[in-house]
């Protein structure tokens, strides 16, 4: 939807509008790796971005800390995932957490559905294959 070179050039145009020497508009833009390229269809835009953070995949203590963080925002108070999950949902994911967040709400329903109050790895296992992830 964005890659034009067009609607590149309005951005900036919007960039330059002011009103008593200030600037009214800052874009906060947020998207895939491919985002960086539809900015460079109007190189002036491109070289006013000041500030570029690519997100990296979670490695298991980072996922770890993720699902539970998720989790506890959510008000879980109990841990329900056992500590060897872990390192299967940070493989079956790639550590991506849209991937994360699949596998583990495939899990908690799962969970759910059979009564089960902790998620051990072979829910996983049946989950990730479920969703076609591959093997461990």
């Amino acid at each position: 939807m964005l890659r034009s070179q067009e609607l590149m050039e309005d951005f900036r145009g919007l960039l330059n509008v002011e009103n008593n020497g200030r600037k009214l508009v800052t874009f906060v833009l947020f998207g895939l790796p491919e985002l960086d390229q539809v900015l460079a269809l109007d190189k002036p835009l491109h070289q006013r971005v000041a500030m570029r953070y690519e997100l990296t995949a979670l490695n298991s203590p980072g996922t770890e800390a993720y699902v539970n963080y998720r989790l506890r925002i959510a008000g879980g108070q109990k841990l329900i995932f056992k500590p060897e999950t872990f390192s299967l949902i940070c493989h079956y994911s790639k550590g991506i957490p849209r991937l994360i967040n699949t596998i583990c709400d495939n899990a908690l329903l799962e969970a759910y559905l059979r009564k089960q109050d902790k998620i051990e790895t072979a829910l996983i296992h049946e989950v990730a294959e479920d969703l076609k992830l591959g093997r461990a």
